[in-house]
Order: structure tokens, then C-alpha cells, then sequence
């Protein structure tokens, strides 16, 4: 198995090594929880850099790997991004923006390879595609109306959505006969989560992406009424944040093995990896939340 610009086959050490503060009992929950994550970053990394053309590699469609690459690249920059931005423990509210935007990367991801053979791949290229080709036939209108003469951002874009058909290998007649991308709810119920799950990892989610009033009571504004006051740059990174993204990062990389490479020691290991963190990673969501989950009395 080979990682790309590199000429040696993988080993043993191809995997980042774990943690160290992460063991430390010492250690506040965020502080384990962020390096954790941190770590499942790296093995994006890893798991995106596999040469899709190494011996071990699986015979998958060309395009079917350039997107799944994609995603775990997205989802580590989004990961550097989180660090980045919390690592003071501050900024909760932007922390929670991009948490929301991982854990719906990684289940986009699962959902495309569990229905490869099923056209998902082609729903979800055709989805982005028919935005850019709806944008692109009102700069060609512009364009017309003033005698075919076109600003170079113009061209740019006209170029940009040439070169995105042609790398999808789908044509305009292709992406307008293909069905529609499903519904974050149907991806979720063709995953098998729970009823739950789309409640609290898209509606409840979608509140600091969107601003909603909850989003600006949790974030933004404190006090009583009737004058709210403006809250201060004070909001501290809520760990479950950096704890779920783990949980679905780790099985998104799961089902990207699976997908890409053949059974062989380097995927046992990668393997055991995961298996290794996931491990540690629920350890810490229990131990960081047990107030969370003890029983009271509770009345309106």
C-alpha cells in the first residue's frame, strides 16, 4: 500500500503516532477531547494520501475515489480549522459552525460508499452541479446582452464549471437526467440512525450555522429581559463538539478502507487504529458527561 509522493510501501509506522497528554488523568476533558481529535485528523490525512492506484488499492471509479479524497480533505482542513479557532478554549459558537459542517461531511461520505452501486455518487455530483450551471447561465446571459463581451471573473467561472463536468465525467444531459440528491433525513435512515438523529446533528445543529434565535440566545446575547445584553467573546468550546465529530470521523474513515483497499496487513492495522481510538474517544464522551445523564425529578 503507497502513499502518494512517497516511494516506500507503507509500514508499520505510516500512522501518526497517539497521543500522549491524552492518557494524563490530570488532563481537563476539552484538553483530551481536542487532542483526540486532532489525532483523527492526521489519519484523514493518511487515509486520503493512499495512492489510489497502489497494488492494494481496490478497482473503484476513478471519480468515486476524487470525491471520497475530497471529503477527507475537507474534513481535516475542517479540523485545523476547529484547533485553530479553539484552541484558547474560546470561540464555542464558531467551533459549533464547524462542527456541524464535519459531522455532515463525514455522513456524506458513509452515505456515498454504502450506495455506490446505487447512483449515489452521480446524485451527489449532479446536486452540486445544477447550482453551478444555474449561476453560470445567468453570467452567460450577462455576457449576451453586452455583445459577447465577458469580464475575466466571468471566464473564469465559465471555465471552472467546464472543467468540474468534464473531471465528473457527466454531461449537462446526464446531470438533468439523474434523480435528485436525497434529503439529509433519508441519508441518515439509509445509515440507520436513530430517530434522534436528525433532530440534534442537523436541525439543533443548523442554529449556529444559520443564527437562530436559539443560536443567539445560547451564544450571542445574556441577561433577562426585556433588553437582552451583548454577551462577550467569552463562549468556551463545548468538548461534546470535538468528542461527536471524533465519533463520525472515525466511521467515516472506517468505510473509506473498506471502500478503497484490499484486505492486507496495512488495512489490520489502520484498523486497529481506529478501533484503538473509538475506544478511547467513547471513554472520554462517559467520563466528561456523566452529569449530564443523571436522573431527576423533573415538572413544568
Amino acid at each position: 500500500l503507497v502513499l502518494l509522493d512517497r516511494e516506500d510501501e507503507m509500514n508499520t509506522e505510516f500512522l501518526p503516532p497517539l497521543p500522549d497528554t491524552g492518557e494524563h488523568q490530570s488532563a481537563e476533558p476539552r484538553e483530551k477531547a481536542f487532542n483526540w481529535l486532532r489525532h483523527i485528523g492526521l489519519l484523514l490525512i493518511t487515509a486520503a494520501n493512499v495512492d489510489p492506484e497502489s497494488p492494494a488499492a481496490q478497482e473503484r471509479h476513478g471519480v468515486y475515489f476524487n470525491v471520497l479524497r475530497g471529503l477527507l480533505n475537507r474534513s481535516a482542513r475542517l479540523v485545523v480549522a476547529m484547533m485553530k479557532i479553539s484552541s484558547d478554549g474560546r470561540h464555542g459558537e464558531a467551533a459549533a459552525i464547524l462542527a456541524r459542517c464535519t459531522v455532515e461531511g463525514a455522513v456524506n461520505g458513509c452515505w456515498l460508499i454504502d450506495g455506490q452501486d446505487e447512483g449515489f455518487f452521480e446524485r451527489y455530483i449532479a446536486d452540486g452541479l445544477k447550482a453551478e450551471s444555474k449561476f453560470c447561465d445567468l453570467v452567460r446571459a450577462n455576457i449576451e446582452e453586452r455583445g459577447g463581451k465577458a469580464w475575466a471573473v466571468e471566464r473564469r467561472m465559465l471555465d471552472f464549471e467546464k472543467r468540474a463536468y468534464e473531471l465528473a465525467e457527466m454531461s449537462e444531459e446526464d446531470v438533468l437526467a439523474t434523480p435528485k440528491l436525497q434529503d439529509f433525513n433519508s441519508r441518515l435512515v439509509r445509515l440507520k440512525y436513530g430517530d434522534l438523529a436528525y433532530a440534534a446533528l442537523y436541525r439543533v445543529g443548523s442554529h449556529s450555522v444559520h443564527g437562530t434565535w436559539p443560536d443567539l440566545l445560547d451564544h450571542y446575547l445574556e441577561g433577562g429581559g426585556p433588553h437582552l445584553n451583548i454577551r462577550d467573546n467569552d463562549v468556551p468550546v463545548n468538548d461534546k463538539h470535538y468528542l461527536v465529530c471524533s465519533l463520525h470521523l472515525l466511521e467515516f474513515i472506517r468505510k473509506y478502507l473498506g471502500f478503497a483497499i484490499n484486505p492486507c496487513d496495512e488495512r489490520k492495522l489502520f484498523h486497529d487504529r481506529l478501533d484503538l481510538v473509538e475506544e478511547k474517544v467513547f471513554s472520554e464522551f462517559k467520563d466528561s458527561n456523566q452529569e449530564d445523564y443523571e436522573v431527576t425529578d423533573y415538572a413544568e
